[in-house]
C-alpha cells in the first residue's frame, strides 16, 4: 500500500519541470508580433511588439531583419519602432528571431505596408504655359483645377492608396461648356515626396478611347498651415452669402443670420466636418518632425438646395490669401453620382474673419469688421459698413 503512494507521487512531481520563465522542455518555442500591419510614409508615433514563448524568457533576446532598414528592434523587450524616422512607401517584410541563454530559437515574418502619403497641393514639374494643381486628401480624395487661358475645367475623383500605387478615377467638366466633359482610370505612383501620373485611360465623354501614357510628374507645393478654427466667410465677397464658424474639431456649420451661399448650380445651407489628420491635424501640437497638411477629408452637406448639389464628401484645401495672410479654406467638391452624369463638381471659398479667440484677422479689419468673443457668450460678428449685423449667441453689451 506504502509502496503504491509513493511511485505516485514520485509521478506527479517528474510531470511539473520547471525553470526557463515556466516553459515546457517539450513546447516548441515561437515568436509573435502585434501591432500595426499598415501605416502612412510620413508617419512616426507607431510602434509593435515582438512576443517569445516557450523560451527562458529571462534570457531572451531579439533580433529583426529585412524590409525597411530604419525599424529597430529593443533586443530586451521586443518593441519594434522607428526612432525619429518614416517607413519608405511600399510593402515590407521583416524576420524577427528571439533566442535565448540556452539557445533555443523561434522566428516569424511580419508584414508591413506603408501607404505613400499623398495629402497635398502638387503642381506639375514641367508647366506648358496653363495653370493646373491637382489637390489630393491622405485617403485620397482629390479635386483639381486647369485653366488654360481659353477653358477652366474642374476634375474630381478618389485615388486607391496601396503602398506607393495610386489606382483611381476621376470625372471632369469644362465651366465653359457642358459637352466637354469626361470620366477616366488613372494610375500613378508615390515615394510620399514625389507624385507620377503614369497613365490615363478615358472611358466615357469626350475623347472617350484614348490612353495617354506619358507620365506626368508633380512636386508638392509646400507653405501652407492647417486649417484654423474661427469665424469664416464664404461665397464670392465678403459678407455677401453667409458666415459659417469651424471649430477646434474641425467641424463647421452656418451661423443662424447667414445661412446660403451662391454657386453657379445651387444655394444651399451648408453644415460638415473636416476630418483631422492623424498625424498633424487642427487638435494635434506642432512638431517638426511632422509635414504640414494642407488638404483634408471632409463631409460636406449642403441643404434646402434650390438645384442639385447634396455632396456626401470633398477634398479641403487650406491655404493663404495672398494679400491678407490670412486662412482661405477652398472647398472642392466632388459632385453627385446620381444625376448630372456627376459632373456637377465645383469650388467654395471661405475666408476667415475671426479667429478662435474672437479677434480680427487683417481682412476682418479690412472690411470694417467686428469680432468680439465674451467669455461663455460665444461669437458675435458685426458688419459695420451697411447696419447689418450677423451673430451667433448674445451680443455683447
Amino acid at each position: 500500500m506504502n509502496k503504491t503512494i509513493l511511485i505516485s507521487v514520485v509521478i506527479a512531481l517528474s510531470a511539473c519541470g520547471g525553470g526557463g520563465g515556466g516553459s515546457s522542455a517539450s513546447a516548441v518555442p515561437t515568436v509573435s508580433v502585434t501591432g500595426p500591419s499598415q501605416v502612412w510614409s510620413d508617419e512616426y508615433d507607431w510602434s509593435a511588439k515582438a512576443t517569445a514563448a516557450n523560451m527562458d524568457l529571462n534570457t531572451v533576446g531579439f533580433t529583426i531583419s529585412g524590409g525597411d532598414s530604419w525599424v529597430e528592434i529593443n533586443s530586451v523587450t521586443g518593441v519594434i519602432s522607428l526612432p525619429g524616422e518614416t517607413v519608405d512607401a511600399g510593402s515590407h517584410r521583416f524576420t524577427i528571431t528571439a533566442t535565448d541563454g540556452a539557445g533555443k530559437s523561434a522566428s516569424t515574418t511580419w508584414d508591413l505596408q506603408s501607404n505613400a502619403f499623398v495629402a497635398g497641393v502638387w503642381l506639375p514639374s514641367v508647366s506648358d504655359g496653363s495653370f493646373f494643381a491637382v489637390s489630393v486628401t491622405r485617403s485620397g480624395e482629390l479635386w483639381s483645377f486647369s485653366n488654360d487661358g481659353v477653358d477652366v475645367e474642374e476634375c474630381s475623383g478618389k485615388f486607391t492608396v496601396v503602398g506607393s500605387n495610386l489606382d483611381g478615377q476621376m470625372k471632369c467638366s469644362s465651366t465653359q461648356s457642358d459637352n466637354k466633359s469626361w470620366s477616366a482610370n488613372i494610375e500613378g505612383t508615390s515615394d510620399g515626396y514625389g507624385f507620377t501620373l503614369s497613365k490615363m485611360t478615358i472611358t466615357s465623354g469626350l475623347y472617350q478611347g484614348e490612353v495617354l501614357n506619358e507620365p506626368s510628374s508633380f512636386y508638392r507645393n509646400q507653405g501652407n498651415t492647417n486649417i484654423k478654427p474661427g469665424i469664416y466667410d464664404f461665397g464670392n465677397n465678403v459678407l455677401n452669402y453667409g458666415v459659417v464658424e469651424v471649430g477646434a474639431d474641425g467641424a463647421f456649420e452656418s451661423l443662424p443670420s447667414g445661412q446660403t451661399f451662391g454657386l453657379e448650380v445651387s444655394t444651399c445651407e451648408v453644415s460638415g466636418n473636416i476630418t483631422t489628420d492623424p498625424i498633424y491635424g487642427l487638435t494635434t501640437q506642432n512638431s517638426e518632425q511632422y509635414t504640414e497638411i494642407d488638404v483634408h477629408d471632409s463631409t460636406l452637406l449642403a441643404s434646402n438646395c434650390n438645384a442639385d448639389f447634396n455632396q456626401s464628401s470633398a477634398a479641403v484645401l487650406q491655404s493663404f490669401l495672398d494679400n491678407y495672410g490670412d486662412t482661405l479654406v477652398l472647398i472642392g467638391s466632388p459632385g453627385s453620382t446620381t444625376s448630372n452624369n456627376g459632373y456637377n463638381s465645383n469650388s467654395m471659398g471661405m475666408w476667415q474673419i475671426c479667429d478662435v479667440l474672437g479677434r480680427n484677422t487683417p481682412l476682418g479689419d479690412y472690411y470694417g469688421i467686428n469680432c468680439a468673443a465674451p467669455a461663455g457668450r460665444g461669437y458675435a460678428v458685426k458688419k459695420r459698413k451697411d447696419g447689418v449685423t450677423i451673430y451667433r449667441g448674445d451680443m455683447p453689451q
